[in-house]
């Protein structure tokens, strides 16, 4: 199948049959391309797609599909959005067959996406923290590792601080850097991946957050130098 109207041209019925084409084509490049033509047009987010590719990340044979499937239903923002994501990202049980690498990978960038981006009820967002922390300790795979702790620097909680802490002993050193990157965006405070300083400070403080919030209040000041001389001059022009 040749891609070649414009997005801008789009019809419903184009998206029907992109939808069709992403479902049922043999050809794994034709149906990823099909989703990825959908995600350019304004019929990404109608839910007709969006269910369309919830089912097409979960049963595709093809893990580039189920990619494609993911990156349109994180960016849709709908609510199926963040079960699907977890449910894609697999929950560990012996019945069920394992989720390719890609797949778990791609569903936490969604996650991530979501978390950022999506107006998310609070029993979502622990299921997500949860999810991460899960992935953090347990996924064999050192990117999805990776991913999981720029997940969790999303989320102002002392479990989670206390996962990436223990991350910190990860063998690999992409896995500890992410870790004291979202560690330090969570407190404020850098530690240089010392384990042992980390938990010193932890247990010595009621509010682990209170200093990234002090930092985000004085934003203005602590900015690129570009930005701290705008500010400067407007408070001398304005008194």
């Amino acid at each position: 199948m040749q891609f070649r109207k414009s997005p801008i041209l789009f019809t419903h019925g184009d998206a029907e049959r992109y939808i069709q084409t992403a479902r049922e084509d043999p050809n794994a490049d034709e149906r990823r391309d099909a989703i990825d033509h959908l995600t350019k047009t304004r019929f990404a987010d109608d839910e007709f797609v969006v269910q369309a590719c919830c089912s097409i990340a979960d049963r595709d044979k093809s893990p580039s599909v189920r990619c494609a499937a993911i990156r349109l239903v994180a960016e849709s923002c709908r609510p199926e959005a963040p079960p699907t994501l977890m449910s894609l990202f697999g929950d560990g049980s012996a019945d069920r067959k394992p989720v390719a690498t890609r797949v778990r990978i791609e569903s936490l960038h969604g996650l991530y996406y979501l978390v950022r981006n999506a107006e998310l009820e609070e029993k979502v967002l622990l299921s997500v923290a949860r999810l991460g922390q899960h992935a953090l300790q347990k996924d064999p795979s050192r990117d999805a590792r990776i991913v999981a702790a720029r997940l969790l620097g999303e989320f102002e909680r002392r479990e989670v601080v206390e996962s990436l802490i223990q991350s910190l002993d990860d063998a690999d050193f992409g896995v500890v850097y992410q870790s004291e990157k979202s560690l330090e965006r969570l407190t404020g405070v850098v530690h240089n991946r010392n384990q042992r300083a980390w938990r010193m400070w932890l247990a010595g403080v009621d509010d682990p957050f209170a200093g990234a919030r002090d930092r985000a209040g004085g934003d203005e000041e602590s900015g690129p130098w570009w930005s701290r001389l705008t500010s400067r001059v407007r408070r001398a022009f304005t008194g």
